[in-house]
C-alpha cells in the first residue's frame, strides 16, 4: 500500500475520525487505523487550522469517501428541510461547502483505489 499525507481542515477532522472508526470495524487494517486515530488525537498541525494525517492512501481514501457520503446525505436532508421551509438557506449552503471541501480532499488523494 502506498503512503500519503493529507491536511484535513480542523472542522472536518471529527468526520474523518468517524470514517476511520467505521473502517476499523469493517477491515483488517486495525493497527494502521489505530495509528491514524493516534495522529488525530495529537491535535491540529502547527498551522492550527488543519490536522496532518499520514497513512496508506487506500485507508485515507476510504475514510474521506465515507465522510463525503455522510455530508452528501446531510445536504440532501437540509435541502429537503429548506424546501419544506423548516430551515433557512444558510444551513443548506453550509452543507454545500462541507461536501465541496471533502470532495477536494478526496480528489487530492487521487483516483479510487482498486478493490
Amino acid at each position: 500500500m502506498s503512503e500519503t499525507t493529507i491536511q484535513v481542515p480542523v472542522e472536518h477532522v471529527e468526520a474523518i475520525r468517524q470514517g476511520l472508526v467505521a473502517g476499523r470495524e469493517a477491515s483488517g487494517g486495525r493497527e494502521e487505523i489505530d495509528g491514524l486515530l493516534g495522529q488525530i488525537a495529537q491535535g491540529p498541525s502547527a498551522d492550527g487550522e488543519s490536522c496532518e494525517l499520514t497513512g496508506s492512501r487506500e485507508i485515507l481514501w476510504s475514510a474521506v469517501y465515507d465522510s463525503l457520503c455522510v455530508a452528501a446525505e446531510q445536504l440532501t436532508d437540509d435541502c429537503n428541510e429548506y424546501w419544506r421551509g423548516v430551515v433557512d438557506p444558510q444551513s443548506a449552503r453550509a452543507g454545500v461547502v462541507t461536501v465541496a471541501t471533502r470532495l477536494e480532499l478526496l480528489i487530492g488523494l487521487g483516483a479510487p483505489p482498486v478493490v
